[in-house]
């Protein structure tokens, strides 16, 4: 699970109470046609990752001049590693982010993204890769009842198991539990199916890829 918050230069809420962190896996079940139509719609560079040494998973969207990096953190770090950031990118790929109690800063270069992350006064090194073509991997986020859906995908290759790491998060809750449908799959319009869990409830919902 991770607290989803759109930031350009703000305030960072980053104390949330929360027990349990999504990671799941499943046989990919998306056909040629429908893989083919998600990278074909992808108008920027999309990259995945994580923060060394840690479990907080990292998502991309990049153009020539802005960045949207999503740090979604795990069991052990969600409270205060998990951020959407927004900054500008500079001609040679260098960006630099800082608020509060968090600062990013690296480049991006030939889909490849290093950078170093201080939060809370300690310090990591983040990485992250543009997606291969094919596969399901990337940044997907919805509008739902809960708040802002967000789930980030890896997929090493098409034919590999794909897994996943996201939450819904809205203002007045805590996040809620955000499990993809098994097998992970693209829909015909490009979404993919989750599950929000709230108490003994769960509603399904529709991610689409991310946007800048």
């Amino acid at each position: 699970m991770c607290l989803l918050r759109d930031l350009w230069v703000a305030p960072i809420a980053a104390a949330l109470a929360l027990s349990t962190a999504v990671g799941c896996g499943a046989e990919v079940g998306s056909s040629d046609a429908g893989l083919a139509a998600l990278d074909a719609g992808r108008a920027h560079d999309v990259l995945v990752g994580e923060v060394q040494d840690s479990d907080v998973r990292v998502g991309v969207l990049a153009d020539g001049a802005r960045l949207r990096v999503f740090l979604c953190g795990g069991p052990s770090s969600y409270a205060s590693a998990t951020h959407w950031v927004r900054a500008r990118l500079d001609p040679n790929g260098d960006f630099h982010y800082g608020a509060d109690e968090l600062e990013l800063e690296g480049s991006l270069v030939d889909g490849v993204l290093e950078a170093e992350l201080v939060a809370d006064g300690e310090r990591a090194l983040v990485h992250a890769r543009r997606v291969r073509s094919g596969t399901l991997a990337g940044l997907y986020e919805a509008r739902a009842e809960c708040g802002t859906v967000g789930l980030i995908v890896a997929q090493d290759e098409q034919g590999s198991e794909p897994s996943a790491q996201g939450a819904c998060v809205g203002d007045g809750h805590l996040p809620d539990q955000v499990n993809p449908i098994k097998p992970i799959a693209l829909e015909r319009d490009g979404a993919i199916v989750v599950e929000v869990v709230r108490g003994d409830e769960a509603t399904r919902v529709d991610v689409l890829p991310a946007s800048l």
